[in-house]
């Protein structure tokens, strides 16, 4: 009898310590979809879906359509995979001001994605991405060991090749930017975060400044230290349709509020304490 309580103590502690070590895993994935105009973009997002759902356990996808699930599947058939979770979130009202008046009213901000990762997956490693954004099949396990409390890290991105150009650009090494660089279209943190990030952030992703915004506010009201790991992850922008050229003429988001700060990059020697001798290059 005590021989098999034992053995059942051992066992019932053994599955606890699984549990728990994939409870804070970089498994979920946080974004949007929608239904672009063009085909060569619809193509795009399926591509990076498809991609991005063979290395991460969990995918959620703010929705602004309240399309059932198989409706979602006649264009992007992938979203019938059960790790695919779309969640009907209503666009969202924001006020107009000069910086993004512009800007589409329907498009998410970055406040939705902090309040649905506090609402819906706290104390798990999140990241969010835009949904262009392919990921490398070791990006998980890597962010994992890379996060630490009360730190949050933001990843810049390469360009990934379109049509018949060989040039891929690489935006963590770009002269005059080498220590901070720009451009970062991936945030991982664990929620929850302080209500006052979710307050401080109501505007929309890709508007010019957004990010270096949104990272201003991850590190001075939510008080997360902040790390760019460009260094170390690759993410590759899927995006061959250029049409930002409407926004030449507006100003920087973090220009008018005086919040363009970039984080730095992660240092080796903060690397080798975090993820241990495998990183060291």
């Amino acid at each position: 009898m005590h021989r098999f309580l034992f053995y059942f103590i051992i066992q019932s502690l053994w599955f606890i310590l699984i549990c728990l070590s994939f409870l804070g895993q970089a498994q979920v994935l946080l974004s949007t979809l929608y239904i672009p105009s063009s085909q060569k973009k619809l193509r795009g997002i399926t591509h990076v879906l498809e991609k991005n759902l063979e290395i991460f356990t969990e995918i959620h996808l703010l929705v602004q359509e309240d399309y059932s699930k198989e409706a979602w599947a006649e264009h992007f058939p992938i979203v019938s995979h059960e790790s695919i979770h779309l969640v009907h979130v209503a666009a969202p009202e924001f006020h107009r001001n000069m910086a993004w008046q512009q800007w589409n009213s329907s498009a998410y901000l970055y406040q939705d994605y902090f309040k649905y990762a506090n609402d819906h997956l706290s104390n798990r490693l999140v990241v969010l991405s835009n949904n262009d954004i392919e990921f490398p099949d070791y990006a998980p396990d890597m962010l994992v060991d890379l996060w630490q409390p009360d730190t949050g890290l933001v990843i810049t991105r390469r360009e990934a090749p379109c049509g018949k150009k060989q040039a891929h650009p690489n935006f963590c090494h770009v002269k005059g930017h080498e220590e901070r660089p720009f451009s970062f279209d991936v945030f991982v943190f664990k929620p929850p975060l302080l209500q006052a990030v979710i307050d401080q952030t109501n505007f929309p992703q890709n508007i010019k400044g957004a990010e270096n915004t949104a990272n201003w506010v991850l590190s001075n009201i939510g008080k997360l230290e902040m790390y760019n790991v460009c260094e170390y992850v690759d993410i590759w922008h899927h995006h061959c349709e250029r049409n930002m050229t409407e926004w030449a003429q507006i100003p920087q988001l973090c220009s008018l509020f005086g919040k363009c700060v970039c984080p730095p990059k992660l240092q080796i020697e903060t690397v080798r304490k975090r993820g241990g001798e495998k990183y060291h290059t």
